[in-house]
């Protein structure tokens, strides 16, 4: 029992400070290319996602092949319905993170994103501006429909949300900051 708990604190603490720390990261000035902001991940958030993505697949796998060709109890079994699809999806989630790679410029915000391959708005073309406490992103919406996701962990995201500020009409955009705002005040 102690163990269980001495465990539970240990993750606890070092998820915390791991996130504390992307978190600082990607609060570090932007990288600037010319008249654009690049948005990438913080490199140690990179190689923790190049890490951890592998880890749960194999993780995934590993249950799976323990389940089917190993001495598996009934418990494992049970908690294997949960455990396998649960860490396959964390795996590749993580891993197709790692692409994206946006740049914010005068005209707009563009580049490639995790699912969708490549995407783009110019910002004078924005209706909708929202912000997610639970995915910590903001979700750009133009007038066509195309949306483009921004995370909270890209490094200069603080640059595009301050030129979203100034650029876009405040009843596109001002409640999404906003949200933002208070998020980063209750330490979200």
């Amino acid at each position: 029992m102690a163990v269980n708990i001495t465990g539970t604190i240990i993750a606890t603490v070092v998820a915390t400070a791991a996130m504390t720390y992307f978190v600082r990261s990607a609060a570090q000035p932007p990288m600037l290319e010319g008249e654009s902001v690049r948005l990438t991940y913080p490199k140690s958030m990179r190689v923790f996602m190049y890490v951890a993505g592998p880890l749960f697949l194999a993780a995934s796998i590993g249950t799976l092949g323990m389940v089917l060709f190993g001495d598996a109890d009934a418990k494992l079994q049970r908690v294997s319905w949960f455990a396998v699809p649960l860490s396959a999806v964390l795996g590749m989630v993580t891993l197709v993170e790692t692409r994206v790679n946006l740049a914010a410029d005068a005209e707009g915000i563009r580049g490639q994103t995790a699912y969708r391959g490549q995407r783009g708005v110019k910002w004078d073309e924005l209706v909708t501006v929202s912000y997610s406490s639970a995915s910590n992103a903001f979700k750009l919406v133009d007038r066509n429909g195309a949306c483009l996701r921004m995370s909270r962990y890209l490094q200069g995201h603080e640059a595009i949300v301050a030129l979203m500020a100034e650029r876009l009409p405040k009843h596109v955009a001002s409640k999404a900051i906003e949200k933002y705002r208070n998020a980063q005040k209750a330490g979200y």
